[in-house]
């Protein structure tokens, strides 16, 4: 299978080059439009190309570039697959574009979602749909990493520019527990959204970008979901905890528990933290081994349209 990547702006470029390095089925026979600001944080390079059309023929398409480009770029696209990071735009009118784009041509579409692809996750799924847990009451989803204390984030400029990504580091972070949360509890309306600013004149950024957040939701069914998350917290955490009217479903990092009301909580799954590059790579695999369409571009407008509705009400934490 043949891959081209098209644009290097997203912090996980390095790590997908590291994916298809370990795999020997796979040849990578280009970068298009590499990023001048954070192609020197990448070693090994295939061969680079200005623009996407001079790349040689591919069978997958992995894009790269910062959002605010993707539509341009899938209009672009010669390859009958593509793998497209999130956010899938900067707004939900243009993810709309892109989604019509890629049904009408028929491309095989991934997203960066990368939950859906994790073994944790998806037992945590499996834990909560089961009757003897009745109705959802309450939800929390937590993830963060260190990205602003350590330094490293501020080397990919695009995760810090609202323009370039559509938000800033809450949503950057969120959008995958609100697409964790929506594979849970099916659609929901945004509530309320708070975004933390106080740290963007220490890192020398606008003062209108958060580095962290917190927001609201509601399920169909009524339950709540609190969902933070944070690019300046002390070490790398992802937890969902839902608690049901019979008891409550809890995945920290790659370990998930299942508490029926009194009784002793049960693992249900004990692995390793779910990961981009995890999974990248399950992406890469259901393209070699599909029998048939693959898409959840659907699901990445959805998860669009809610950070969208999030961010048009946040306020400042104080």
């Amino acid at each position: 299978m043949r891959l081209a990547f098209v644009g290097t702006s997203h912090v996980h470029t390095p790590d997908y080059l590291a994916v298809t390095r370990s795999m020997p089925w796979l040849k990578v026979v280009g970068i298009a439009e590499p990023d001048p600001d954070t192609i020197g944080l990448i070693y090994d390079l295939p061969p680079l190309f200005d623009r996407q059309e001079d790349l040689p023929d591919h069978d997958v398409a992995v894009v790269l570039t910062d959002a605010d480009s993707h539509d341009r770029v899938c209009a672009g696209l010669t390859a009958p697959a593509v793998f497209i990071e999130k956010p899938l735009a900067v707004s939900h009118n243009r993810a709309q574009h892109i989604s019509r784009l890629l049904t009408q041509r028929g491309i095989d579409t991934e997203t960066g979602f990368f939950l859906r692809h994790s073994a944790a996750f998806n037992a945590l799924c499996g834990a909560c749909n089961n009757a003897q847990m009745g109705t959802a009451r309450f939800a929390r989803f937590s993830f963060s990493h260190p990205g602003f204390l350590d330094g490293w984030l501020q080397k990919w400029p695009a995760h810090i520019s609202r323009t370039r990504m559509g938000g800033g580091a809450f949503a950057d972070l969120a959008i995958h527990l609100v697409d964790a949360a929506t594979c849970i509890f099916g659609p929901l309306t945004a509530g309320s959204c708070q975004l933390d600013t106080s740290a963007s004149t220490r890192l020398g950024f606008d003062t209108s970008f958060d580095t962290q957040g917190q927001a609201t939701l509601t399920s169909h069914e009524g339950c709540l979901i609190h969902v933070w998350a944070s690019a300046e917290a002390p070490s790398v955490n992802l937890r969902i905890e839902v608690f049901w009217e019979g008891g409550e479903v809890l995945l920290n990092d790659g370990c998930v528990t299942r508490k029926y009301r009194a009784a002793n909580p049960e693992v249900v799954h004990d692995g390793e933290m779910p990961t981009p590059a995890d999974g990248f790579r399950a992406a890469l695999e259901g393209f070699r081994n599909r029998s048939e369409r693959i898409t959840n571009v659907e699901e990445a407008v959805s998860a669009n349209a809610l950070m969208e509705a999030l961010l048009k009400t946040a306020s400042k934490l104080s």
